[in-house]
């Protein structure tokens, strides 16, 4: 398959978080009832979004036909990371308690960013892009305290670092699938990822602020999908990722 009249599709296209670094910094007034401030690197894995699309934890959109060689508007569509491991939070002089930190989209901001991609043969090639991240975060309390999760939702209420600007190392890319597996969208040509996409955010003084690396999600059946799910993310978060059931269900108008 190669480029019609030299232009790529407008499309959808499926990733799954190897692992992410990100420094997250919340203030204690974010967090409320006499809790302490968080500030620390946090490791993320992925949270796949719904059987159908596979370990798919990221959707990216393609707004637009786009040329090589110019930057082609995208956004994303939707988005699950969680904490590898527990956050441990400070509240006034009682034991610590522990939290699951979710990452979705912000259901108040969008996520916009542009792509470039590269070629010499309408097939195949490499890429570099970048990205506005506006999560919302969940902390989801565990252990026998219990208790309500705290939302923060980046869109509305900011905290240190977010919207986040994140750019690609240059990578490559396929018209083509590489395996049977390869995730895919029917309603809107996808584009391959032959190789890991690797991210990065950077702060004002050039500190590294984030890194993730991504690759092409896959189709995996019910065993090794329940190797990626801790729980069933997606039900709480009805109102977050607001547009991933409209892409399950095939449909591409807006």
């Amino acid at each position: 398959m190669q480029l019609e009249n030299g232009l790529l599709p407008r499309g959808v296209d499926y990733l799954t978080t190897v692992v992410a670094k990100q420094r997250i910094t919340i203030p204690p007034e974010k967090l409320g009832g006499g809790k302490e401030g968080f500030d620390e690197l946090v490791t993320f894995i992925g949270a796949p979004l719904f059987p159908k699309v596979g370990n798919a934890d990221t959707i990216m959109e393609r707004l637009e036909e786009g040329k090589i060689g110019s930057p082609v508007k995208t956004r994303l569509v939707a988005f699950a990371n969680v904490s590898a491991a527990p956050i441990r939070i400070q509240i006034g002089d009682d034991e610590p308690t522990y939290f699951d930190l979710y990452v979705t989209l912000s259901p108040t901001m969008e996520s916009p960013g542009q792509t470039v991609f590269y070629s010499d043969d309408g097939v195949s090639g490499a890429f570099e892009s970048e990205i506005s991240l506006a999560p919302l975060f969940e902390l989801r309390p565990l252990g026998a305290k219990g208790g309500s999760s705290i939302f923060i939702d980046t869109g509305i209420t900011p905290i240190p670092g977010f919207p986040m600007r994140l750019g690609t190392v240059k990578s490559t890319w396929t018209l083509n699938p590489t395996t049977e597996n390869d995730v895919r969208h029917f309603a809107g040509r996808s584009i391959f990822y032959t190789g890991e996409v690797m991210i990065q955010a950077y702060g004002e003084r050039h500190e590294l602020l984030a890194a993730c690396a991504k690759r092409q999600a896959q189709l995996v059946d019910e065993v090794d999908l329940g190797r990626f799910a801790r729980i069933d993310f997606p039900t709480p978060k009805r109102f977050t990722n607001l547009e991933i059931n409209r892409w399950l269900d095939g449909g591409t108008k807006r």
